[in-house]
């Protein structure tokens, strides 16, 4: 298996890879996460969940950051690794960063922003409705932004695995699809304006210790967990180097702002800075640093 944090040539995708990724906007890898890695991100994301208020990040903006007694749904926990840079053994591993830069095919790739999700078995509520990342990142200058998803077991259909619309990423209706707490799946046709025939909707299976990289502007959601056991997945999204802060003016006419724009430094013209290494870390290149580790306070 790869070392996660000393990636070699032959662990990166080929041109061929980086040919299916740009035509269908999604790859995936064959196992590269060491089994003990993801039993203790199982544990890691557990105890997270649980933390104290005290423990828990304030943000002027708002975040998504499950505590347990929240109503049925989706457990969505947003900045595990600002938060709690014992995450980054896995979220800023190297190999990550330089797959994702292979494939976006750029020199550099940052931290943007990881979560965990959660679907208990059986909560028909725990739905992701269909979206797209670009959507949520519109003050983002970059086209090639990319998420890794790292699911901590086998990841199946039933399991409510991630399900993306095959090469959606070149339509030009997907930036705008924002729909991630709508549970509907059946009104993807309807929202998009146009006929997706039932073919080009793949759910992507994978074994433990795989990884799936899609592209910023790829429709995807995941249906309900159907198993007998919890579905975890690390959902780490990253930056290329050359992305930086853009203004954008919401449908009320006031600046659109992320939490992570209340997280970081300001450049020197004021705009927050998508550059920040205490906020957006790099992954790739990452030669002769160590994981991190230790809990940043709240």
């Amino acid at each position: 298996m790869p070392d996660l944090w000393r990636p070699e040539e032959t662990d990166l995708p080929t041109p061929g890879d980086v040919a299916f990724y740009r035509e269908h906007g999604w790859y995936v890898t064959d196992p590269i996460v060491p089994l003990d890695l993801l039993d203790d991100m199982v544990r890691r994301v557990d105890d997270h969940q649980r933390r104290p208020d005290a423990e828990r990040l304030r943000s002027t903006v708002g975040h998504e950051d499950w505590r347990p007694g929240d109503p049925p749904g989706v457990q969505n926990s947003e900045f595990l690794t600002y938060q709690q840079p014992a995450f980054g053994v896995l979220t800023l591993a190297p190999l990550i960063g330089a797959i994702a830069a292979r494939l976006a095919g750029t020199g550099s790739v940052r931290l943007f922003d990881d979560q965990a999700v959660v679907k208990q078995p059986d909560d028909g509520e725990a739905i992701i409705g269909w979206h797209t990342d670009h959507a949520y990142w519109s003050t983002c200058t970059s086209t090639e932004m990319i998420t890794a998803w790292i699911p901590l077991q086998d990841t199946t259909a039933d399991s409510g695995t991630l399900m993306v619309v095959d090469g959606s990423h070149l339509w030009d209706t997907s930036e705008h699809l924002r729909l991630f707490h709508d549970r509907n799946l059946a009104r993807l046709g309807e929202v998009v304006g146009r006929d997706v025939p039932a073919e080009r909707v793949v759910r992507i299976e994978l074994r433990r210790g795989q990884v799936s990289f899609h592209h910023m502007r790829l429709m995807h959601a995941s249906e309900s967990n159907r198993s007998d056991r919890p579905r975890r997945v690390l959902s780490v999204h990253l930056q290329p180097e050359d992305n930086q802060y853009r203004e954008v003016l919401g449908a009320d006419g006031r600046p659109v702002r992320l939490a992570d724009d209340e997280l970081c430094r300001r450049t020197a013209d004021g705009r927050p800075d998508y550059a920040d290494p205490q906020v957006f870390p790099v992954l790739w290149p990452r030669t002769g640093q160590a994981p991190r580790s230790g809990v940043r306070p709240a």
